[in-house]
C-alpha cells in the first residue's frame, strides 16, 4: 500500500461479519487504492503497533503553540554531513529530541539513501519508505541522533548520598519474651503473575529476603557480628481469608524493629503474589509457608536463608 493505514471497516453490509470483506482508509479518511485506483479489498486484516501522527502533533502543538506546524521540529543533522537528518528537535527548545517514527524519516534525501549499503538501499526503495520502521532503518538513526545529543551538551549529575538503608540492631540474647502471632494485611487482593511462571515457589525466597537483608544487620550487647537463625511461618486460612506471621525459634531475641521488618517484608504485595498463589492452592483449609532467617557475622545469609512451602 501506498499510504498509512490509519482505519478499517467492512466493504460491505451484506452476509454474516466474520464473512465480510475489508477495506482501508488512510489518515484523510479516503478508502486506499491500489496503483490503478481500484479500492483494496481483503479478506482479514492484522493490526499491528504503530502510532497515529496527528496524536504527536497534537503533542508538540502543546510545547510550541506559537509556532506552525512546518516550524515546530528542526532537524538534527550528522555532523560529517549537514545534508542528512537521523532525527529532530523541537524548534524552541532543543534540548528536547524526537527520535524514531516520531521523527521524519528522510529517505527521500539523496544524500541520506547514498548513505546506506546497497542491498539495504534498494530494499528501502523496493518497498516503501512507509515500511521503514518494519525493515528496522530507523534503529541507526537513533542511535547516532543519541550520540550527538548527548555529545553536544556539557552533562552534569549530582552526586546522590549514600542510600544505604541497613541499621545495626542489638539481638536481647537474655530475653524469653513470648511473640504473639501477627495479623498481616493483604495486599494482594487478587493476586496475579506472569504467564510464563510455570511454579511461584523459587521466587518466594528471594522477594521476601530483599525487603529483610536490605533492612537489618545484627549484633550482640558487646558490638560483635552475631551469626543466628529465626524461624517464622506464614500461615492462610482460607474459611476467613486471613494470613499471620507466627513467630518460631530464636525469634524472642529479636527486638521488635526487626520483627516490624518482618511484617513488612510478609505484607510486600510483590511477594503476596507469589506466596498466596501457593497457599491458595493447598487442599488443606489452613496452609503454611516456612520461613528460615539466617544471620553470619551480621548480615543475612542467602545460602542458609528461604522460604518454602
Amino acid at each position: 500500500m501506498n499510504s498509512r493505514v490509519v482505519d478499517v471497516d467492512y466493504a460491505n453490509n451484506e452476509g454474516e461479519p466474520m464473512d465480510r470483506p475489508l477495506v482501508f482508509f488512510d489518515q484523510e479518511g479516503n478508502e486506499i487504492t491500489d496503483n490503478a485506483g481500484n479500492r483494496i479489498v481483503a479478506d482479514y486484516g492484522i493490526a499491528a503497533t504503530g502510532f497515529r501522527p496527528n496524536a504527536i502533533r497534537e503533542i508538540l502543538q502543546r510545547y510550541s503553540d506559537q509556532l506552525a506546524e512546518a516550524e515546530l521540529k528542526s532537524p538534527l543533522n550528522l555532523p560529517t554531513n549537514e545534508e542528512v537528518s537521523v532525527a529532530e528537535t523541537l524548534t524552541n527548545d532543543p534540548s528536547v529530541l524526537i527520535t524514531g517514527t516520531a521523527s521524519r524519516a528522510g529517505f527521500d534525501n539523496l544524500e541520506k539513501l547514498a548513505q546506506l549499503p546497497r542491498e539495504a538501499r534498494e530494499a528501502l526503495l523496493r518497498n516503501g519508505a512507509e515500511n521503514a520502521v518494519a525493515i528496522g532503518f530507523r534503529a541507526p538513526d537513533t542511535q547516532a541522533a543519541v550520540n550527538i545529543w548527548i555529545n553536544s551538551r556539557d552533562i552534569q549529575i549530582p552526586e546522590q548520598e549514600d542510600t544505604n538503608s541497613r541499621r545495626v540492631f542489638v539481638l536481647n540474647e537474655s530475653s524469653s519474651r513470648s511473640i504473639e502471632p501477627i495479623s498481616l494485611r493483604i495486599n494482594s487482593i487478587k493476586p496475579r503473575i506472569p504467564n510464563n511462571v510455570n511454579d511461584e515457589r523459587p521466587l518466594l525466597t528471594p522477594l521476601f529476603l530483599y525487603n529483610v537483608g536490605n533492612f537489618v544487620e545484627l549484633e550482640d550487647s558487646d558490638s560483635r557480628r552475631v551469626t543466628v537463625d529465626f524461624s517464622f511461618s506464614l500461615e492462610y486460612d482460607k474459611d476467613s481469608n486471613t494470613l499471620k506471621l507466627i513467630p518460631g525459634k530464636n525469634t524472642e531475641k529479636l527486638p521488635q524493629e526487626v520483627i516490624n521488618v518482618v511484617q513488612r517484608a510478609a505484607e510486600d504485595e510483590s511477594f503476596q503474589n507469589y506466596a498466596l498463589l501457593s497457599l491458595r492452592g493447598k487442599r488443606s483449609t489452613v496452609s503454611r509457608l516456612n520461613i528460615n532467617i539466617s544471620y553470619s557475622n551480621g548480615y543475612l545469609d542467602p545460602k542458609s536463608s528461604f522460604v518454602e512451602a
